[in-house]
């Protein structure tokens, strides 16, 4: 599924109530300079469309500058992650990259697949555990993001 396609079609039918301008080539290369290693090639694509999105009020996909939070204002970038103060942080081997009913993180433990791409985690903030697991970002965004957001409307 094409991701960005799907976040226009949100933005279009108002669904999605904040699509930040596209990430340039020069934030994209300094975040992952910040991080130490590559984006993985279909979060890369998105946020070279949209760096980060506000979905439905309450789900963040973050980017290279901070995303909005209506609660709580301007959250974390993806090499500066966002933790409420009572939470329960992942290791440095997760990435965050979005924040709403659950954290969903990048799981860098293994390496990127053949083509760059890294597992998606459902992570707990209350006990610190991984709660589901997802093949890739495309896998999430599909089974997390869109059907829910379907079933929504």
């Amino acid at each position: 599924m094409e991701t960005t396609f799907v976040l226009l079609e949100l933005d279009r039918t108002r669904k999605a109530h904040h699509l930040l301008p596209p990430a340039t080539e020069t934030e994209l290369c300094r975040c992952e300079a910040a991080l130490g290693h590559l984006l993985p090639p279909s979060y890369r694509a998105l946020l070279a469309a949209h760096n980060g999105a506000t979905l439905y009020e309450s789900e963040m996909l973050v980017g290279t500058e901070p995303a909005l939070d209506p609660l709580h204002g301007p959250v974390g970038t993806l090499s500066e992650p966002f933790w409420f103060e009572d939470s329960r942080r992942a290791p440095a081997e997760f990435l965050p990259f979005h924040l709403g009913r659950g954290r969903h993180l990048f799981d860098l433990r293994g390496g990127a697949s053949p083509t760059g791409e890294y597992p998606v985690v459902e992570w707990s903030d209350t006990d610190g555990t991984i709660t589901r697991t997802y093949a890739d970002f495309g896998d999430f965004f599909e089974h997390a993001l869109f059907d829910t957001f379907a079933r929504r409307f």
